[in-house]
């Protein structure tokens, strides 16, 4: 469905659901959720989640940052500031950091 660029979102709340219960499936969620356009307040726990995580990977973080900057949760701030120190501390990802940063950067909320 992804590759076609049809989006579902009962698909999306089904794979945020299965995310809750497994962990491992966290990034895939994640780079679902900051792809389509609306988070709902299942898929914002889990962005939350995923960007104050130690193990989240950069890609992880710099999407979950994308994904925050579309809510105006109390808490999407600091998750975000929180994510983007990951980001900063970790090695060779310099691809995740920039988009990390430039989500943060344009995000409505700062405006």
């Amino acid at each position: 469905m992804n590759r076609n660029r049809i989006q579902s979102n009962e698909a999306l709340t089904k794979i945020i659901n299965m995310a809750t219960e497994d962990e491992s499936l966290i990034p895939d969620a994640v780079a679902r959720i900051a792809s389509s356009g609306s988070v709902t307040s299942e898929a914002i726990q889990l962005l939350l989640k995923a960007a104050r995580s130690g193990d989240s990977s950069p890609a992880t973080l710099s999407q979950s940052i994308a994904g925050l900057t579309q809510t105006d949760h109390t808490d999407a701030l600091d998750a975000m500031r929180t994510a983007l120190v990951s980001l900063d501390k970790a090695k060779g990802s310099g691809k995740e950091q920039a988009a990390g940063r430039e989500a943060f950067l344009k995000a409505p909320q700062l405006e």
